[in-house]
């Protein structure tokens, strides 16, 4: 059993935070989301802002970095019992920061032109993929295929050790955002400009599945029994109904206390209840508990 954030959406929170010109982007507002999200899953965190502030801070000139990322256990892997209590520690060299489970493999992959990582679990040694220009955002399986989306090169498949790309027609694969194999529709591909594609492994083709009104970044999707589509978004919560091709959106005055969604964080548990991450923090509700009221507001002059 591994335990990283890739695995267990229900039970960790985690933070990606940028660094530019050798400071950390919004550090006091990242490690306040970190207490936000850790709060609401009822996980404490045995350090203070302080303490993890200024630790940040301190790696940041350990490292002498100028440009990069920081995020938590990029090195590790951990082998845990079911207490979660780590029995073996595996770390590697290389700092990758996607994490999925294959069979009897770990992936491991990122954004910093690296190739990605595998690491066998009867083994238990890791091997590199050395192509440097993977720069993998997001990882997802489909039967036995392992696919993400390669900020250079598109849809990446990984398939009984044969590497391709694909990528939709007319689009940047810069523009590709998020991966996940939903339980109704297949794999999904995201976009930064609203849009969503469906795509068959077994043709290796792409159809339109999705296209956001706002044109705005989708981070998550992810479907319920029903098999509504609830995505994550850059402008708040969207309700989308394939069928009707209809689509609601859900916003401030509806309850969401923040609209600008986060990647790595879109989540539904075995009783349907969804998880959303966003920058302030995150959103949980159940579909099936959501009800509508209507306010009857006269204007006076």
């Amino acid at each position: 059993h591994v335990l990283s954030h890739g695995l267990h959406f229900a039970s960790v929170t985690f933070e990606g935070i940028r660094v530019y010109n050798k400071k950390a982007f919004k550090l006091e507002d990242h490690i306040q989301r970190l207490f936000n999200s850790s709060k609401l899953l009822q996980i404490k965190i045995p350090y203070s802002k302080k303490i993890l502030i200024n630790s940040c801070r301190k790696l940041i000139e350990t490292l002498k970095l100028k440009d990069g990322y920081l995020l938590n256990d990029h090195l590790n892997l951990f082998k845990v019992n079911k207490s979660f209590q780590v029995e073996k520690k595996y770390q590697h060299k290389v700092a990758y920061e996607e994490v999925i489970k294959l069979g009897d493999t770990i992936f491991k992959a990122g954004l910093n032109r690296n190739g990605f990582l595998k690491f066998s679990l009867k083994s238990e040694k890791f091997f590199i993929e050395q192509d440097k220009d993977f720069m993998l955002r997001e990882l997802a399986t489909y039967n036995e295929n392992l696919y993400g989306v390669s900020l250079s090169r598109g849809v990446f498949e990984y398939q009984k050790g044969i590497i391709n790309f694909y990528t939709p027609e007319n689009e940047n694969p810069e523009n590709l955002l998020s991966i996940t194999n939903d339980k109704n529709y297949g794999l999904l591909i995201s976009t930064k400009q609203g849009n969503i594609y469906q795509f068959n492994p077994k043709d290796k083709l792409f159809s339109l599945f999705y296209k956001d009104q706002l044109k705005t970044s989708i981070v998550g999707m992810v479907s319920d029994t029903t098999k509504v589509v609830w995505l994550n978004t850059y402008a708040g919560i969207v309700a989308y109904q394939p069928k009707l091709n209809k689509a609601v959106r859900y916003s401030k005055s509806d309850g969401i206390y923040e609209l600008e969604g986060n990647r790595y964080s879109t989540y539904i548990d075995n009783d349907g209840n969804i998880l959303m991450g966003s920058f302030k923090g995150l959103h949980y509700f159940n579909p099936y508990e959501l009800n509508q009221t209507e306010k009857n507001i006269a204007l006076s002059f």
